[in-house]
Parts: structure tokens; sequence; C-alpha cells
């Protein structure tokens, strides 16, 4: 039963990010990497406990960072 509670109020909160948030997770992130081949930005995005709605986000700003645009 408190499962089922905590998903529905879990559906009903609204969770925004700035640019500038996603920036710093990213950061974070990428410094755990001696070398970085690929990002799995689901794995990122589940990390940080952020909504897979945030991909597109991600995904830009890690392009951005990595030189990959």
């Amino acid at each position: 039963m408190h499962e089922a509670i905590t998903e529905i109020f879990e559906d009903e909160i609204k969770v925004s990010i700035n640019k500038q948030e996603m920036h710093d997770y990213i950061v974070d992130y990428i410094s755990y990497f001696d070398m970085i081949d690929s990002v799995n930005i689901y794995q990122f995005l589940d990390r940080y406990h952020l909504g897979h709605n945030f991909f597109n986000m991600a995904e830009i700003e890690l392009r951005q960072l990595l030189g990959t645009v």
C-alpha cells in the first residue's frame, strides 16, 4: 500500500532543473572517469535521481562539455 501511495505522489511532483544545475551534475559525473569513450545518459540521470524527461537537456550539455557538438 505504501508503494502505491508513493508512486501517486511522485507522479504529481513537478521537478525542475536549470541549465547550470544540469551542468554542475554533469561535471561531477564525468569527473569520476579517467577516460570517457561513451556516456550512458540514462545511467547519469538515474544516478542524480533525475527523470528521463531530462534526457535531451542532459545530452546537449554533455555534448557541449565533451566537445562532440
